[in-house]
C-alpha cells in the first residue's frame, strides 16, 4: 500500500473520471488482489477486494499509541544510560546533554541505532533511575548495626 497522501491524491483524481472506461486499471487490480491473496477474476472475491480497500482507505482510524502493558525498548536500558550519563557528566561536568547524548551514541555500542535527539530527551530520567538504583543497591558497612545511635562518640 502507498502513502496515504498519495493514495488521497489518486482518489481525487478517480472522482473526476467517473464514466471513463476502466479496463486500462486491471493491472492495478490484479496487484491489489495478489497483495491480498484473492483472485481478481472471481466476482466474490472482487467483493471483497473492494470492501477490503475501502476499509484501508476510509475505515475507522487503529488505536493510536503503544498496547497497555508493553514496555519500550529503553525500559531496561535507561538504568545503564543513566550511568553512563553520570560518568561522563563526571569527567567533564561542563558538557551539554547534547554534547554527552552524542558521545553515548559514538562511543556505546547498545546505543548506537537509538537517535541522538531521543537519548538527550531521556537523560534526566535515566539519571533519576539510575540515582534510585544506587541508593537501593547500597550495603551498609559490615561493622553497622542497628539501634539507637551513641552520641558519646561525637565528643560536646
Amino acid at each position: 500500500m502507498g502513502d496515504r497522501k498519495t493514495m488521497q491524491k489518486r482518489l481525487q483524481r478517480a472522482r473526476w473520471r467517473v464514466d471513463r472506461d476502466y479496463s486500462k486499471h486491471e493491472a492495478a487490480l490484479t496487484k491489489a488482489a495478489e497483495y491480498f491473496g484473492l483472485d481478481p477474476k472471481d466476482a466474490g472475491q472482487r467483493e471483497r477486494l473492494l470492501y477490503k480497500l475501502a476499509d484501508a482507505l476510509f475505515g475507522p482510524p487503529g488505536e493510536k499509541g503503544r498496547p497497555k502493558n508493553t514496555m519500550t525498548s529503553w525500559g531496561r536500558r535507561l538504568v545503564k544510560l543513566g550511568g553512563i550519563y553520570e560518568e561522563k557528566k563526571n569527567e567533564n561536568p561542563k558538557l551539554s546533554n547534547a554534547k554527552i547524548a552524542k558521545l553515548i551514541k559514538e562511543e556505546h555500542e547498545e546505543f548506537k541505532n537509538d537517535d541522538v535527539a531521543q537519548i538527550r530527551q531521556r537523560l534526566r530520567w535515566a539519571h533519576e533511575l539510575y540515582c534510585e538504583a544506587t541508593m537501593l543497591a547500597y550495603e551498609p558497612p559490615e561493622d553497622w548495626e542497628p539501634g539507637e545511635p551513641d552520641y558519646d562518640d561525637y565528643g560536646d
